[in-house]
């Protein structure tokens, strides 16, 4: 009996270190490096790891003491084979996660940690090769149980001295840059102002000068909503062209970010930077008095600070509710991750959509809790609630003219992106409808006279989708207008002379809070000017040779098109207006990659063959991701059906597009046939 007892304590050092090493510590060390990215009961997930981690130090256990008793050879084998899986995890753990190990939806590329790769290989092989040539040594045995030992009591200490294990959520949310991973919004307040002052904006993303121009040309009723307010008819976005996060952070900071925006590490860091600053708007209002209440649409283009803004509550880390089946499977899916990590990441949203269950997409948390257009209008359809006494700050950033368009015109939540009518005019008419509300539901609560109020959005449209784009709508171009406290006029006033870039709308709204004196202080009007007119004159450019006309394209270019494999990101048709966005990765000619090229989209069928054709550039993105967008206008191609063909030409040399559309039809409206079935967006 006692040497049995002995024999099986002969076998725990290197079982316990196997057992310990992966199934403990490093899924433990993985999932405390992504608190932020895992949407889990962090409680259940620590005891089903220690459950795991028994049962797997058990059976290695036993899958030991039984090969002794078989044959000495094999247990020699089985405890090695223990020992070098258990040594490998440790070296990618101490070696190559730092480098891959972390989840936060950075873009990540093999071909930047080949290194790492051939390192696991390496290191593998090398100790493959020594415990073979030791195999036969009488001191091999001692020699990994004394390592074994030596290793467990090691990471005991590193893990138990590691302060981020017992305070890493404090940690993150006090340091952390992806703050809008810890923090929600409570809405509470959302229809609850101030007796005394109120400043509000509105911003209605994508909700250019161009259509709200055309509309009052339309629709000349609509101007008397808006009798009280200045319509500044030159506003700029002059990032528009990045979109909403290069706008949102101008507005909040008046800083205008350089270069492309992208979700990465550089851009996160320089936000917290610039939403933190003394001058940023929110510290500002803070310091003078306000209360401020922010209901961001995109809460991932904003750094969050409970220290500025009034309404955040931290994120329920338990909201989903997780199986038993679920942990257990990202357990597995953590302890797998660690053998050859770099590989394993090359498809990341395959291994991501387990190893995250079900966490909200990466860098774009679109789905409720937040309030939508629907909420918007139902919150100020009556009476609101005047409790408060503070001087209260509101910012509502709705979903403007952005696709997909989901407001009928019930008010109620449907897709009518392509419907019979233009879902762009009937979304813009609805917002004139929740705006009016809006402000009637102030006068109702007699603060109208004590509420400054700016509506506004964060760039112009940049899809060709409506005939309402068709005047001087830009991406450039953004909706301002703005009414200041006691503000009485006899008709819209309309401000042509001044060029106010969406940075320079702090201005306004601390000219309301009587912080400054001063309404708009422009420094870079000229160049706002510049801007605005050149975006403009490409905007009449690109409506002009947007139409496909008909045309005797050389179909030899056709036949000798070489495939160029991509799927389409997005599209979007409007009655006979289209816009098309491919993607594709790693596999595009190096010329496509680097510059515009001159791309064909073609329509043929027996009767004719229309052609429009751009020079469009690539955006490529550092994973290796590239993509493009296309916009066309089918209004002078008959009723019929065609084959479509998408080609780009690189010096010369033809590529085909394959899109996966097998068939365009064209009615009194647009509409693509797929060769399986209709893409999700």
């Amino acid at each position: 009996m006692s040497n049995n007892i002995k024999l099986t304590v002969r076998q725990l050092p290197v079982s316990l270190f196997f057992a310990l090493t992966v199934f403990l510590f490093i899924p433990l060390n993985f999932f405390i490096a992504n608190y932020s990215e895992l949407s889990v009961d962090y409680s259940v997930l620590i005891r089903k790891v220690i459950t795991t981690a028994a049962v797997a130090l058990l059976v290695s256990l036993a899958a030991s003491v039984a090969s002794f008793f078989i044959n000495e050879k094999l247990n020699k084998g089985v405890q090695s084979l223990l020992f070098i899986a258990g040594v490998f995890v440790f070296f990618e753990y101490l070696f190559i996660m730092p480098q891959v190990g972390l989840l936060n939806g950075e873009p990540f590329n093999v071909k930047n940690h080949i290194g790492a790769a051939v390192a696991d290989i390496v290191f593998l092989l090398v100790s493959i090769i020594t415990a073979v040539v030791f195999f036969k040594k009488e001191a091999f045995l001692p020699f990994l149980r004394k390592a074994s030992l030596l290793l467990v009591v090691m990471q005991t200490i590193v893990f138990a001295t590691t302060p981020s294990v017992y305070n890493f959520e404090a940690n993150q949310e006090q340091n952390g840059i992806y703050s809008f991973k810890y923090y929600g919004f409570d809405l509470a307040e959302y229809n609850v102002y101030s007796k005394n002052e109120n400043i509000a904006v509105v911003l209605m993303d994508g909700f250019g000068q161009g259509v709200f121009e055309e509309l009052l040309k339309k629709y000349p009723e609509y101007a008397e909503i808006f009798k009280d307010f200045e319509f500044y008819k030159n506003a700029v976005s002059s990032r528009g062209s990045q979109g909403t996060s290069a706008a949102i952070p101008a507005l909040f900071t008046s800083i205008n970010l350089d270069g492309s925006i992208q979700h990465n590490e550089q851009y996160y860091a320089t936000l917290k930077k610039i939403y933190s600053a003394d001058t940023a708007l929110l510290p500002v209002l803070k310091k003078n008095g306000w209360t401020n209440y922010i209901y961001p649409w995109l809460s991932n283009i904003m750094y969050l600070s409970p220290s500025v803004m009034d309404n955040l509550v931290l994120k329920p880390r338990n909201s989903q509710g997780k199986s038993n089946k679920l942990y257990r499977k990202l357990i597995k899916k953590v302890v797998a991750f660690h053998a050859f990590p770099v590989i394993r990441k090359k498809s990341p949203h395959k291994f991501l959509t387990h190893i995250t269950l079900a966490k909200t997409q990466k860098f774009l948390p679109f789905a409720k809790p937040f309030y939508v257009e629907d909420d918007f209008y139902n919150k100020f359809r009556d009476k609101i609630s005047t409790d408060n006494e503070k001087k209260v700050f509101k910012y509502y950033h709705l979903h403007g003219l952005h696709e997909p368009y989901m407001l009928n015109e019930r008010f109620e939540v449907e897709n009518i992106s392509e419907g019979k009518d233009d879902p762009v005019e009937l979304t813009a008419k609805l917002y004139m409808t929740m705006l009016k509300n809006y402000l009637n539901s102030l006068k109702k609560a007699g603060i109208y006279d004590k509420t400054a109020v700016i509506f506004m959005s964060d760039h112009g449209m940049n899809r060709l989708l409506s005939p309402l784009q068709r005047g001087r709508e830009n991406v450039a171009n953004p909706l301002l207008m703005y009414k200041n406290f006691n503000q009485e006029q006899k008709e819209m006033k309309i401000i042509e002379d001044i060029y106010p870039d969406v940075s320079d709308v702090s201005d306004l709204i601390f000219y309301s809070a009587g912080i400054t004196d001063k309404k708009l202080d422009i420094p870079e009007e000229e160049n706002n000017k510049k801007i605005l007119e050149e975006f403009r004159l490409n905007k009449l450019n690109e409506i002009k040779t947007a139409y496909l006309k008909k045309s005797r394209f050389d179909k030899k270019n056709i036949t000798a098109a070489k495939p160029l494999k991509v799927r389409i990101y997005y599209y979007t048709l409007n009655g006979k207006n289209g816009m098309l966005t491919v993607s594709g990765e790693g596999n595009a000619p190096d010329g496509i990659n680097k510059k515009p090229v001159k791309t064909y989209f073609i329509l043929t069928n027996k009767k004719g063959t229309y052609l429009v054709t751009r020079d469009v550039p690539f955006l490529v993105l550092d994973s290796g991701v590239y993509f493009f967008g296309f916009n066309f206008i089918a209004k002078d191609v008959p009723t019929g059906k065609y084959d479509l063909k998408f080609l780009v030409e690189d010096n010369g040399t033809f590529y085909s597009l394959e899109t996966g559309i097998k068939e365009v039809a064209i009615d009194k409206k647009i509409k693509f046939v797929f060769d399986d079935k209709t893409p999700g967006k």
